[in-house]
């Protein structure tokens, strides 16, 4: 094993110096040349007698060079480099339908990364925060009904379970109306519990984060506390060093900034950018005259996530959760002839679902449209494909002579089909670089169409879009150059050369054959 490893590294080290080692092996040569010459002369040979038993004794000087240079370098990798550079040469000499390939490929992969980036953003990106996958999301089940609002007094009840989870939150994406410039401008932000920041798991870039200290009914002693975005201290505040506690008047009350969110911190939706942070205890305040909190188990308005308990499986706390729930309802709403759903008071549970991609009400309602719609696309790029393949037999017909040729002069089936097959590849990779380029500004016009112009996700390429991409665009020249490649080595061009009637050989000699 550890020679297999070191010779796989020479080889590999190879690559980089293929130049020097070439020269290094024409040295060597020419030495041993040299040193079998003055041995025949020592001899008593003739110096043009001495060149010519030398020549006979080295033979072929090309095929020792092929021989020694299949020591050390890899020929696989090299013979795909010249089917490349090849392709590369044949797809210049015809613009036209280089142009034209290109164009197909890129739309129908473009459009397909495109409805794959805003999936990836809606529904599989992780939150930037650390240990996403111990995120969970909080619903109430009951029957064949799914409620993901909770209401203020499920909140309180939930955030004393720290038997069964680490932290609880809730929060309640909202507008808010603050004071600039002697104008009125209007701001998103959300209502969040105590429990939140430590929930996420992000420390602020300056301050504190809102704490349950915070969370009360009338606010903290000390002062009501608002933390903000690192964007909403850039626009607003320019930046100032002296942020924390400064005063904010937000709907008509009066807040103290106590802290400043990282950069890169979005909170818990994928398709809000919060900035500013208000406790959740305080809605009566900003709210006013409304008054959800109040009013109890009649208003159901927040979203409720947690984080699961070190060491925890998503199994073992949905079965924890599953047992208290009768016990927390009756807690939370003391009505016993209230009952979520069609089901009745003690059929309805809680349930904790997968939470690293956050919340978004956008993703679960285009969950099935948009693989409805991505299914469509890859139908509409496997028909792309199948017409570019029938434009490459086409093609292909006219290179009968090429290939004829190359199989005179000793080119195997293989090696012709791989030719053939990296064509179609390169042919690929270049569609796909220009959908990747066209790829984001379609994603951001879908999410526009779906969202609004508000609408703010994250649609830029990760390591999922990537890979997706790439696999699209293996499939893609698989499919285009199989056909071609098949019909190129199983054509009469083959048998012929074989049976040695009429051969490319012949052709190149200047003798008429059809073939060619």
């Amino acid at each position: 094993m550890a020679g297999w490893l070191h010779e796989f590294r020479l080889r590999l080290a190879a690559l980089a110096r293929k130049r020097r080692l070439a020269a290094e092996m024409e040295e060597e040569l020419a030495l041993h040349q040299s040193l079998m010459r003055e041995k025949l002369m020592a001899e008593g040979a003739q110096p043009a007698e001495a060149e010519r038993e030398v020549r006979r004794r080295f033979g072929n000087a090309g095929r020792w060079r092929e021989r020694c240079a299949e020591l050390w370098q890899f020929r696989l990798v090299e013979e795909l480099w010249r089917d490349g550079c090849f392709s590369m040469r044949m797809l210049r000499k015809s613009p036209g339908f280089t142009a034209v390939a290109m164009l197909t490929l890129a739309l129908g992969i473009g459009a397909n990364t495109a409805i794959f980036s805003v999936m990836d953003a809606l529904l599989l990106r992780p939150l930037p925060v650390p240990a996403a996958n111990e995120l969970t999301l909080l619903s109430l089940r009951g029957g064949s009904s799914k409620n993901i609002s909770f209401c203020a007094p499920l909140l309180r009840t939930l955030e004393k379970r720290h038997d069964i989870f680490a932290n609880v939150f809730g929060y309640f994406d909202r507008k808010f109306q603050t004071r600039e410039g002697g104008n009125t401008v209007e701001v998103s932000g959300s209502l969040v519990s105590g429990q939140y920041f430590d929930a996420l798991g992000v420390k602020p870039a300056l301050g504190r984060s809102l704490t349950p200290s915070d969370d009360v009914a009338g606010g903290n002693p000390a002062g009501l506390g608002v933390v903000i975005s690192d964007h909403f201290w850039k626009m607003h505040f320019q930046r100032a060093p002296d942020i924390l506690g400064r005063k904010l008047i937000l709907d008509r009350v009066a807040f103290t900034v106590v802290g400043v969110m990282p950069k890169d911190f979005i909170g818990a939706s994928t398709t809000e950018r919060p900035q500013l942070f208000v406790p959740v205890a305080l809605e009566p305040l900003v709210d006013a005259p409304i008054n959800m909190t109040a009013g109890g188990y009649q208003f159901w308005w927040l979203q409720m996530g947690a984080r699961m308990k070190p060491g925890w499986t998503l199994e073992q706390t949905n079965a924890a959760l599953h047992t208290g729930s009768q016990a927390m309802l009756n807690e939370a709403i003391p009505d016993r002839k209230w009952s979520f759903g069609d089901s009745k008071r003690s059929q309805d549970y809680f349930d904790a679902e997968p939470g690293a991609s956050g919340y978004s009400w956008l993703g679960q309602q285009l969950r099935k449209p948009l693989l409805a719609v991505l299914t469509l696309c890859g139908a509409l790029l496997l028909l792309s494909c199948l017409n570019l393949a029938s434009l490459l037999m086409a093609r292909s017909a006219a290179r009968e002579r090429e290939i004829a040729t190359r199989v005179a002069l000793g080119a195997t089936r293989r090696r012709v089909v791989q030719q053939l097959m990296m064509e179609s590849l390169v042919l690929s990779a270049l569609g796909t670089a220009a959908g990747l380029l066209a790829a984001p500004w379609m994603a951001r016009l879908l999410a526009t169409m779906l969202g609004g112009k508000d609408f703010q996700v994250e649609t830029g390429p990760d390591l999922r879009v990537l890979l997706f991409t790439g696999g699209v665009a293996l499939l893609s020249g698989l499919a285009i150059g199989f056909a071609p490649a098949l019909q190129s080595t199983s054509s009469g061009i083959m048998e012929q050369i074989k049976n040695g009637s009429r051969t490319a050989a012949g052709g190149i000699a200047g003798a008429p054959c059809r073939a060619c």
